[in-house]
């Protein structure tokens, strides 16, 4: 296997784990905002997926990001710095926000719509 092939077939992992996360928060969107607030094992759940998500997209190649200037890269990181760092101080609503707003663009970078 060639260097080449496995930069692919990390990529292709990486997207795969990604497109993961993204369904998994499709879910607790589809649980509705009541849900959210009301249930703290819900808010943790989406925060947690936040942070894996982000962390997964910190390994995509710098080519991919390039690719898709649209996406705000370093404000990913930011946010899982935030919620991994700072996690008892996590202002929720800006976490339902990310899920509703502003995930759903990387749906571009997996290659498929957001299902919501």
């Amino acid at each position: 296997m060639t260097s080449e092939d496995r930069r692919e077939e990390r990529l292709a992992a990486t997207l795969v784990e990604l497109t993961t996360y993204l369904d998994d928060g499709a879910r607790i969107v589809d649980l509705g905002r009541g849900r959210f607030d009301s249930d703290w094992l819900v808010r943790r759940a989406a925060r947690n997926l936040i942070g894996e998500l982000a962390e997964t997209a910190t390994r995509l190649p710098e080519q991919v990001r390039e690719l898709h200037p649209q996406i705000e890269w370093h404000a990913i990181g930011g946010m899982r710095n935030r919620i991994i760092h700072d996690y008892q101080h996590t202002d929720h609503g800006v976490v339902w926000d990310t899920r509703v707003g502003d995930l759903p663009t990387l749906r571009i970078v997996v290659g498929r719509p957001d299902k919501q």
